[in-house]
């Protein structure tokens, strides 16, 4: 069986530039738009994180319920 890229790879966030302003001046937060938690594209981004997470750890669950109980 092969496995999907969204569970083999790491999904990337994509950067997109903006500006934050503080009193130390401007910076920018390419991840800015994750905070729209709303947002069908962050939902998405999330949704194929977990998978990814939930792949890579798949032989550690025994583990995971011992260490719980």
């Amino acid at each position: 069986m092969s496995q999907s890229d969204s569970t083999r790879r790491p999904p990337q966030a994509l950067r997109r530039d903006h500006p934050v302003e503080s009193e130390h001046g401007v910076r920018n937060d390419p991840f800015f738009w994750l905070r729209e938690r709303e947002s069908a594209e962050v939902i998405d981004y999330l949704t194929a994180e977990n998978a990814h997470v939930e792949h890579a750890l798949t032989e550690t669950r025994e583990l995971q319920h011992t260490l719980y109980q």
